[in-house]
């Protein structure tokens, strides 16, 4: 890099260098897809409550599920059910195939980004 910054005069220049963990951004990208598709499985749904899907790959994959519902013992069991209906929708063999046999969490939120589950 020096000898290419002295051929173009600008030695002077600085350089910053990013380090990328390729399977991380491989893992990334994947659920990034896989969370759309649950979205658009979800979000259309009344019965579902939900409002908003997010998730996070760091340190392990994580979906976040943002609900209209208020905690309550009834939704607590609510948002279990839909937890199973989300692992559930994971488990087919599309979806298998983006998860990859990634170790994953859903977790469930309501109003208030009170956990559910």
């Amino acid at each position: 890099m020096q000898a290419v910054l002295a051929e173009n005069k600008a030695e002077n220049a600085s350089i910053k260098i990013k380090k990328i963990n390729l399977k991380k951004r491989d893992q990334d990208n994947r659920w990034g897809t896989i969370v759309t598709d649950v979205g658009e499985d979800l979000l259309g749904k009344e019965k579902y409550h939900v409002k908003m899907v997010g998730y996070s790959v760091h340190p392990a994959p994580q979906v976040f599920i943002y609900t209209s519902l208020s905690v309550s013992k009834d939704n607590k069991k609510f948002a279990d059910e839909l937890k199973g209906i989300i692992d559930e929708f994971l488990e087919t063999k599309e979806m298998k195939n983006k998860v990859k046999g990634d170790s994953y969490t859903v977790v469930i939120y309501g109003k208030g980004n009170k956990k559910l589950n």
